[in-house]
């Protein structure tokens, strides 16, 4: 059980290797269950079940002798689950810019200007 008032504080993402620790963490859950199509609702659902796991594993190390190894753990499961949401934020936002595009090309070609 840790003792005292613990505090830690932001170290800016300096940790280059962290990065690379999601990257693995990310091509590990395409190996265990390939790639997954979801509801947006749904990735959102598995990152807050990750987020339970990691309140878990801070309690655990905090009040009971659980290890920091399993904070970082979770944390990194978060983490990449929250990257993979931007990343498909990103790629939809993309698409869609591409797509309204398209549609106002395609409307200037009939010249029928819905707008």
């Amino acid at each position: 059980m840790v003792k005292g008032r613990i505090e830690w504080t932001d170290q800016q993402l300096t940790d280059q290797g962290l990065f690379l620790l999601v990257t693995i963490e990310g091509d590990g859950q395409v190996i265990r269950w390939g790639v997954q199509t979801h509801h947006p609702f749904e990735w959102l659902a598995y990152t807050m079940e990750e987020l339970g796991e990691l309140s878990q594993a801070m309690s655990e190390w905090l009040y009971r002798g659980g290890s920091l190894e399993d904070v970082e753990k979770e944390a990194i499961q978060v983490a990449t689950l929250a990257l993979k949401i931007v990343e498909m934020a990103r790629e939809k936002r993309s698409a869609l810019a591409v797509a309204t595009a398209a549609g106002d090309k395609e409307r200037g070609k009939c010249g029928s200007d819905t707008r």
